[in-house]
């Protein structure tokens, strides 16, 4: 596989070079292939995001068959944080004459920006880079000593380092969490719109649309901090733990990620035009049936 590797960090020189088996060759050089370690991150997560949304769809119409969950609630109740969140800041922006697909597109990039921060704010929290723009608090966690208890958690047995410890942990959590939450909205709005509409066809047809541009970029938005825990994870695994944070400085400077941030914002642009325009008109045939 081909890769353009661009290395700005310690003052290396930008090259090409060939990726093999995960390890890019630049310049006579062995660096990792970040695209490979991307994709891996996306698939991990995807695979997530599924499960749960699968998980919670299944459990939304069990809930809803044993009277747990009444059948005349239960869109009410699983597609709150669209009716308070979503809707009225969409009806909000376009009474100020914004456009819906802007307002979709910049509400989705936050969320995308949101989970990759992650990266930022972890690569700053480990040892010697803790910035006085921290917070106390922040900088406290960081440096308390009972961060040795995530010792016992499967990977960071083998980090001495608590602050490069909680960095492990940090960029494992976030972009898991998100993924999982994200799949439980996507199941619960399809149990719920099943109820609505009597068929999971018709609320496949109201979200696969936007949702094949949406959901893949979500993802890889979170792919890019579980590449840093992916790297912290291959760094400890090879007995270099001291050069971790160097790697993901140099990662979050990459080419690679410039790229994946590119991909991301491009097809959110499109998942947004998509859902402005084609899964409106959906919505509205399936209104008068």
């Amino acid at each position: 596989m081909l890769c353009l590797q661009i290395i700005t960090p310690l003052g290396e020189n930008a090259g090409f070079g060939l990726a093999v088996n995960g390890t890019c060759w630049v310049s006579g050089m062995k660096r990792p292939s970040y695209y490979l370690i991307i994709f891996r991150g996306w698939r991990y997560l995807m695979a997530r995001l599924l499960l749960s949304a699968v998980l919670s769809y299944v459990l939304i119409l069990w809930l809803t068959e044993i009277g747990v969950l009444s059948p005349a609630r239960t869109p009410e109740t699983t597609t709150a944080g669209i009716r308070y969140v979503g809707r009225p800041l969409l009806e909000y922006g376009m009474r100020l004459g914004i456009d819906e697909a802007l307002i979709i597109f910049l509400s989705n990039s936050l969320v995308a920006m949101l989970i990759v921060s992650a990266l930022s704010l972890t690569a700053h929290g480990v040892p010697g880079k803790l910035s006085a723009r921290f917070p106390f608090f922040v900088k406290a966690t960081w440096k308390r000593p009972h961060a040795d208890v995530l010792r016992l958690l499967p990977g960071c047995r083998d980090i001495s380092d608590p602050r490069l410890r909680l960095t492990y942990f940090c960029l494992f959590v976030t972009p898991m969490l998100s993924m999982i939450f994200f799949g439980v909205m996507i199941g619960s709005v399809l149990a719920s719109g099943q109820y609505v509409f009597g068929s999971l066809v018709a609320v496949l047809a109201l979200i696969v649309p936007h949702g094949v541009f949406e959901v893949p970029m979500i993802v890889l938005a979170a792919a890019i901090p579980f590449s840093g825990y992916l790297l912290v994870q291959k760094g400890v695994a090879s007995g270099r733990p001291n050069g971790v944070i160097r790697e993901i400085n140099r990662f979050k400077s990459s080419f690679q990620l410039q790229v994946c941030l590119l991909v991301v914002f491009s097809f959110l642009w499109v998942s947004a035009v998509v859902e402005s325009i084609f899964t409106q008109q959906v919505a509205n045939w399936l209104a008068h049936l």
